[in-house]
């Protein structure tokens, strides 16, 4: 089997090691990426694209152009060439295939070649890329799309005017360094060499009216939007308004429900070195809002015999560990008898690994059981928690309403707007609602998750365990000095329980005459503080991992090249 194992790992990276090579033997650029862009009386323009592609190792077969609708109303009469010469549309090796959409896919086939160089070239004419401005009529063509995974050693891009018509300013181009020069009724930028992914605009300015008379269909459309955006904003900002007060009102009077008459919250004095009362380490934990009572609870019953942890051989290079049930005559809590019930539950025997104490987190037995023994002790409010848990679920309601109305709010104001109907000031009304009703449902989630279950006596002893807690914590921080060797021991189901197994752990293995506990089993001639510290890490560990858990930029066209 060990044998088979490392034979699939060699034989993997000699796999990787292969298709590295042959992807490395692959590759190509383009020498030249040239682009003529002809401005029509009409507005419309006719584009020529020529690449030169060099194609080294292969073989290659293919070369395509994805033309994307970016600020424009149509692409039509699609030509495309080959080496010069026109090809026919279809799928075979010496023809094109066009696919029309949006985005529109162009793809040359040609026989498997390799190291060569060929030329390839695309004719279509656009309309609706000429936009109406207030006092210009302006033209931002993407002239080298935005995707493409090949460096272009060179690139002119030639832009053909009509008879007496003229740029009212001197073209630019976007993104690279380029030199202009300016011809009759013409103009020429030739770039440096452009790299993968780089796009290339153009932005040209005519005198208003000179070549359009009307805004193309899109511009208008988005005009449209815009309009009746300002047009229905009043309605939209009026019912978010009344959702807002709505909301609040229902913030408070939720608020109003769980607020206490009094209740004293000063730390008792005295107390923070020592147990504020002998119970167990889930309960104090609970107290103090801690999520990891359980792993105090691991470790508290290995102290009362009911189990024990054994070092095993290393694997891979680290440490083992299981956990031994004890059949020991102590009495368990029901929280304690939950524990012990899912822990070794899944397994057919006494001895289990230590993952398996992260599952404890999120039984929801193990919890129950704990806040029912806060209850008898007077400390848990039963009705609080239930209305706490009704909170929740009408937040988490009224957050998943409000998404779910705002999208269709916004579907239905973008069909309206489309349409022409006075159904997008529905829209806006209700996205003003709904936008707000989510904003109040997750304020609402957030005030419901802070609420405590506790009663006002649980919150005095909350207190309490609090202070003692904050008095751990400053052990681990070197704040306070460990009064002895065993203090380790005692007080670890209760830095556990806090959430503290790791720092409490090493605060102590610095110390020479650290007791090693009783329920902790290594190996023979293994068996060391270290060992003790690596199997907290190890449990501590298993919790942690168990918890874990471009449009164009403004310009008409785009789209993306490559070839394979």
């Amino acid at each position: 089997m060990r044998i088979f194992f490392f034979s699939l790992i060699i034989a993997s990276v000699l796999a990787a090691l292969m298709l590295t090579a042959a992807m490395a033997e692959k590759a190509y650029s383009a020498d030249r990426y040239d682009v003529i862009i002809a401005v029509q009386p009409d507005g419309s323009l006719i584009i020529t694209e020529n690449v030169e592609f060099r194609f080294e190792g292969g073989p290659f077969t293919y070369v395509n152009r994805q033309l994307e609708f970016n600020h424009l109303d149509e692409i039509d009469r699609l030509q495309a060439e080959m080496d010069g010469q026109e090809l026919d549309q279809g799928t075979q090796p010496g023809q094109v295939e066009i696919t029309v959409g949006r985005p529109l896919d162009v793809v040359w086939h040609f026989a498997p070649t390799s190291d060569a160089v060929h030329e390839f070239s695309l004719t279509y004419r656009v309309q609706g890329a000429i936009s109406q401005g207030i006092t210009t009529d302006s033209l931002v063509w993407r002239a080298i799309p935005e995707d493409h995974d090949y460096p272009i050693s060179q690139s002119s891009i030639r832009i053909e005017y009509p008879p007496e018509i003229s740029p009212s300013s001197t073209p630019t181009l976007i993104e690279v360094t380029a030199e202009f020069e300016a011809g009759d009724q013409s103009g020429v930028f030739t770039t440096s060499p452009i790299g993968e992914d780089t796009p290339v605009d153009v932005a040209i300015h005519f005198r208003k009216g000179s070549l359009v008379t009307e805004m193309p269909a899109w511009q208008a459309q988005s005009e449209l939007k815009s309009q009746r955006a300002e047009e229905t904003l009043p309605a939209g900002l009026g019912a978010a308004a009344l959702a807002g007060i709505m909301g609040l009102f229902w913030l408070a009077w939720e608020g109003r429900r769980f607020r206490r008459d009094s209740i004293t919250s000063e730390k008792p004095v005295g107390i923070f070195s020592s147990l504020p009362r002998s119970i167990a380490p889930a309960l104090a934990a609970r107290l103090t809002g801690s999520s990891t009572g359980y792993l105090g609870t691991f470790f508290y019953l290995a102290q009362q015999g009911m189990l024990s942890i054994e070092q095993g051989p290393k694997k891979w290079g680290s440490r083992t560990f299981d956990a031994i049930r004890v059949m020991g005559s102590a009495e368990l809590k029901p929280h304690e008898q939950i524990f012990m019930d899912v822990f070794f539950g899944k397994s057919k025997s006494d001895r289990v690994g230590l993952s398996s104490v992260a599952s404890l987190g999120s039984n929801s037995q193990f919890n129950s059981a704990v806040d029912s023994e806060l209850t008898d002790f007077g400390w848990h409010d039963p009705d609080r928690s239930t209305q706490r848990g009704r909170f929740i679920k009408q937040a988490v309601l009224a957050l998943c309403l409000g998404v779910a109305l705002f999208i269709a709010g916004l579907l239905i104001f973008g069909v309206a707007t489309s349409a022409g109907t006075s159904a997008s000031s529905l829209g806006a009304i209700l996205i003003g609602i709904d936008g707000v009703t989510s904003v109040v449902g997750l304020v609402g989630w957030f005030m419901a998750m802070s609420i405590s279950t506790l009663s006002s006596e649980g919150e005095r002893e909350s207190s309490a365990w609090k202070g003692f807690a904050d008095y751990l914590r400053r052990i681990t921080r070197g704040r306070e000095p460990a009064a002895s060797p065993d203090v380790f021991e005692r007080y670890l189901p209760y830095a556990a329980g806090f959430g503290l197994a790791t720092e409490w752990a090493n605060t102590f293995k610095e110390q020479a005459d650290l007791p090693i506990p009783a329920w902790f089993h290594g190996l023979q001639a293994g068996l060391d503080d270290s060992s003790l510290i690596a199997v907290i890490a190890a449990i501590t560990a298993a919790d942690s991992s168990a918890s874990a858990g471009g449009d164009g930029g403004g310009a008409s066209g785009g789209g993306s090249s490559g070839a394979g």
